[in-house]
């Protein structure tokens, strides 16, 4: 229990700092992961309020772009709902993926982007947080077989709609 405490948290700063090398890349997503309540947009990370929320949609949340990453924000293209064609900033507590299982082998999960060492595996499809993303992959948080756990994993594993499976 007590290495779990430590090793997360090492993960999550490991995710966080890998900012610094994201290039002019973008990756698709979605808002509203688990919760269909109301979230906070902001138009730019450092102000303290949001300027208004935005509301999921009959069943689930919107498609949208990250463009960037800055501290725990996302500056997101959403690209339907009825924000459509709007840039905005969201809290990355906000922002999901699907992480899917296309051919029912263990999806790896890293420690690092550069590491090939697998820290752990995903056996079946689910849906987790955004906290970072590079070109080829995308560090996630997700909860499976009873465990919370952080990663990054390849970006051709992952979904931006959470209606279909992306097959």
């Amino acid at each position: 229990m007590v290495k779990t405490a430590i090793f997360y948290p090492l993960l999550v700063l490991l995710c966080c700092f890998q900012e610094e090398r994201q290039e002019s890349i973008s990756m698709g997503a979605f808002t509203h992961p688990f919760e269909l309540k109301n979230i906070s947009v902001y138009s730019d990370p450092s102000t303290e309020s949001s300027f208004t929320d935005m509301s999921p949609g009959e069943e689930g949340g919107w498609r949208i772009t990250l463009l960037e990453k800055h501290q725990d924000f996302f500056k997101s293209f959403v690209t339907e709902g009825p924000r459509a064609h709007d840039t905005i900033w969201l809290q990355q507590k906000d922002v999901g993926i699907t992480v899917q299982n296309y051919d029912s082998i263990p999806i790896p999960v890293f420690s690092t982007p550069e590491n090939n060492t697998v820290i752990d595996t995903i056996c079946w499809s689910t849906t987790a947080y955004v906290i970072n993303f590079t070109r080829n992959q995308a560090c996630i948080s997700y909860f499976e077989d009873e465990k919370f756990s952080i990663g990054w994993v390849f970006r051709h594993y992952l979904c931006d709609n959470p209606m279909t499976t992306c097959n």
